[in-house]
């Protein structure tokens, strides 16, 4: 695309200011924005009308004995077929009652149980008019899928949470970060019940960071929660959160839920109306390892099919399988009892298409569109009489999730979903593809064009991953995510609504599966696929997946290398720089800031020859080569004056790294306020939250040194604006410098908490430089408090992440530290 470069300059350097509002108009940017409209040859085709706004129905708020009650969508279950687990039942009222243990999680295989168990106990607790809680709130991510590869996000849970236990202190944060530790404060201060079923979507799946959650928001929720927490929150996933590993047989805990034994199992298909004696009854069990939603299906067809008979059972062909797979065996014979064809079997592929549960419009859609050879030609012409009694035999046979919420919403057990999904890919790929496409079509065509809020992206975002499944990705990109979600150069969602977790998600439609983030689609343009590896590498970074975001990113610039693409290229080694220089590799930021520096003079564009070489010259100055580092920074700073004469100051991030590097020496507080007093001028008026974040950071520590009045009010200020900016591996740079000032005005507790965050931050993000800063900062505190020998330990730390890093900027850092402690 001939705009590539442009909106990868706007979406992946936007900490610089390429684009500048109001007084700050640089003339080389109206250029390149110029230049990118008359390139852009092709126009996007949308219908012009107002379209009405499809917004879903609040979720059902139930208020009993002063308790307010929220179910959301959590999945209908522990019904009258629910039998044994008294001892985890026993375990979650103990963690209830006991006080200890702050967060527990139910551990298991898909269908074994995990959500009736929790639906049973907040069953149990509403009976007991909810023993004391003041609020209880559940929330299902298996709407988001089941799987640990997918992309998912905890962007809507985050924002209807923080308003049933609202009022927000600070809804203008949108930052995801911000948005979880505020709802752990909101929940932990009180006596209430969370529950978060199906987590596994938004964790990592095995292998590296096995179990850690991908979605920054949820995951500071629950490691605050596990720190701090008066009620319970009660996690049900498949593999246990690594997250908050460090709490468990403490203040977190895990049940890890079994299969049912023999009896059990018997004693379920009894409940379900299967006879038989107890001997084969229990074999019955046996066969399916135990596996609760194998059992439960077994049962509803031996009862509907075979007249409850166990003997009857071998028909259902229950070969050995791994854990879960029984259930699809006797789908299967499901399927076979129904028919292929039947109206049954065609409502449940239609659900196959749905990661999550289908409002009505969506179905009424695909029913209303040119029958589905494979899909919904069964559905054609067939009455509503017809369609509610296949509802009901579906329901009847568990197959079919009972109504809970939106009535008129279609739902099954996700493994029921997974299931109908990977047979009409395999079996009938051009009805899965058709399916979509009506989908793509139906939630762009019925969604505003230009939604302002996060709710009325969502139908958007839902168009995007249709428009991918229907092998539409070229008009998904361009005309939904490129042209109205982004609205094309503004990068609308991210930018003004903080939407990084979705829109990332959007963008793993673009890209194989497995391993995520490594081969974008084929049916994209090679322009095409290197802005979503760049874009894909920003989003990442900007969720704090440092690790994640470094190969999207260099593939992104092999790929404008190889295309003579030297504006993008130069964007895309910027931006690998600044990557590797926060996970403390120090010599590879210098060498892909080199390679930027010499892309941009190629491009011959004269903003990006000057904000790219303060890249260079940060990355320097971290090892030390501080008299090339300022020599690197004057050079740039002439050509912004040369380029810009009425802003002759370097501003925005690159003023931040300038300043950075020129207050490692006392002597030039002074410089640096008057610097900052003026560029933070011109960035306010220009509204950029991260510069005008920064700006205040480095007035705080000029002022600071300089011992003037107002330090903690810019401190206070670049803390909120950091988090405000949404972009999380910018945060810590905020936490340390007011943790070394609480430090230094002996307000030990404050400084204590800012160190705690940005060291868990950062060994969460793999930010060693901002880590081994963590440590040394703590050494201080610890010699503050006469405790030497954690002070050492701290030290220590410091001293290997620094060493590790070649993070030789610190080392007058380590000669004081060592001084204070011999």
């Amino acid at each position: 695309m001939e705009w590539l470069w442009q909106a990868i300059v706007t979406l992946v350097v936007q900490h610089t200011a390429a684009v500048i509002v109001g007084t700050l108009t640089v003339v080389a940017t109206v250029a390149l924005a110029v230049v990118a409209i008359l390139n852009y040859r092709r126009e996007g085709r949308w219908r012009k009308e107002e379209r009405e706004k499809a917004v879903p129905a609040p979720p059902p708020i139930v208020e009993t004995n002063g308790v307010r009650v929220a179910l959301n969508n959590m999945p209908a279950g522990a019904g009258k077929n629910f039998i044994a687990r008294a001892d985890e039942l026993k375990r979650i009222d103990d963690a209830w009652s006991g006080g200890r243990i702050n967060v527990l999680s139910l551990i298991a295989a898909g269908g074994v149980g995990k959500t009736s168990v929790a639906r049973k106990w907040l069953a149990v607790m509403a009976g007991r008019g909810w023993n004391g809680a003041e609020k209880v709130f559940c929330w299902s991510f298996y709407s988001q899928g089941t799987s640990e590869k997918t992309e998912a996000t905890g962007d809507q849970f985050l924002d209807e949470a923080l308003e049933f236990f609202g009022p927000d202190p600070k809804p203008e944060d949108e930052s995801a970060m911000g948005k979880g530790q505020r709802l752990a404060r909101q929940i932990a201060a009180g006596r209430n019940i969370l529950v978060l079923d199906g987590l596994e979507p938004l964790q990592n799946p095995p292998g590296a960071m096995e179990g850690r959650l991908k979605d920054p928001g949820v995951a500071a929720l629950i490691e605050c929660l596990a720190m701090a927490n008066q009620g319970l929150c009660v996690i049900t996933t498949r593999q246990a959160p690594s997250d908050i590993a460090e709490f468990d047989g403490g203040t977190a805990n895990e049940i890890d839920l079994t299969y049912f034994k023999p009896a059990e199992g018997a004693a379920l298909l009894k409940q379900l109306g299967v006879h038989g004696d107890d001997a084969e009854l229990e074999a019955a069990s046996d066969e399916v390892r135990g596996h609760g939603l194998a059992l439960t299906l077994m049962g509803t067809y031996l009862r509907d099919r075979r007249d409850g008979d166990v003997r009857q059972r071998g028909e259902i062909k229950l070969m050995d399988a791994e854990a879960g797979e029984h259930a699809h065996h006797v789908i299967d014979a499901y399927v076979t009892w129904f028919g292929a064809d039947s109206v049954e079997i065609a409502v449940l592929r239609l659900l196959g298409l749905f990661d999550r549960p289908a409002e009505a419009a969506a179905i009424q859609a695909l029913r209303d569109a040119e029958p589905i050879a494979g899909l919904t030609a069964p559905l054609s012409g067939i009455s509503g009489d017809d369609w509610r009694q296949a509802l009901a035999h579906l329901r009847r046979a568990a197959l079919l999730a009972a109504p809970d919420g939106d009535a008129e919403a279609l739902d099954a057990h996700p493994l029921i979903r997974e299931y109908f999904a990977e047979r009409l890919q395999q079996d009938a790929p051009a009805a899965w593809q058709a399916g979509n496409g009506v989908l793509f079509e139906h939630y762009k065509d019925t969604t505003e064009e230009h939604p302002d809020t996060r709710e009325g992206m969502a139908p958007l975002f839902a168009a995007v991953a249709h428009g991918c499944r229907a092998g539409r990705h070229q008009e998904a990109l361009d005309d939904v995510l490129y042209a109205r979600i982004d609205r094309r150069n503004e990068a609308f969602a991210t930018r003004k609504l903080g939407l990084f977790g979705p829109h990332l998600a959007a963008l793993a439609g673009f890209f194989a599966p497995s391993p995520p983030w490594a081969q974008p689609v084929a049916a994209l343009s090679n322009a095409d696929r290197a802005f979503v590896f760049s874009v894909a590498g920003f989003g990442l970074r900007a969720q704090g997946r440092l690790r994640e975001a470094d190969a999207p990113m260099a593939a992104a610039l092999d790929m404008d290398v190889e295309r003579n693409d030297w504006r993008n290229a130069a964007s895309s080694a910027n931006n690998l720089s600044e990557i590797r220089l926060a996970t403390g590799d120090i010599a590879g930021a210098a060498d892909a800031a080199r390679s930027a520096v010499r892309h941009a003079d190629a491009s011959g564009d004269a903003f990006l020859r000057m904000a790219i070489r303060t890249t260079l010259a940060s990355a320097l100055s971290q090892t030390g080569a501080r008299d090339e580092a300022l020599a690197l920074f004057r050079e740039t700073e002439s050509l912004q004056a040369e380029n810009q004469p009425e802003y002759p100051l370097l501003y925005s991030f690159q003023g931040y790294r300038y300043c950075d590097l020129l207050l490692d020496d006392p002597g030039q507080a002074e410089d640096v306020r008057g610097r900052v007093t003026q560029t933070l001028e011109w960035i306010t008026k220009a509204g950029f939250l991260l510069g005008i974040a920064l700006d205040h950071l480095s007035l705080g520590r000029a002022e600071a040194i300089l011992g003037l009045p107002g330090v903690a009010g810019h401190l206070d200020a670049a803390v909120d604006g950091l988090r405000l900016a949404g972009q999380m591996h910018e945060i810590p740079r905020g936490l340390l410098a007011r943790a070394g000032f609480r430090c230094a005005q002996k307000d030990l507790s404050d400084a204590e908490t800012d160190l705690a965050e940005a060291l868990r931050l950062s060994e969460r993000m793999g930010a060693k430089l901002f880590e081994a800063d963590a440590h040394l900062g703590f050494a201080r505190l610890r010699l503050d408090r006469g405790d030497k020998d954690d002070a050492r330990a701290h030290l220590g730390k410091a001293r290997t992440l620094i060493d590790d890093c070649g993070y030789y900027r610190r080392d007058r850092d380590l000669a004081e530290l060592d001084a204070l402690l011999n």
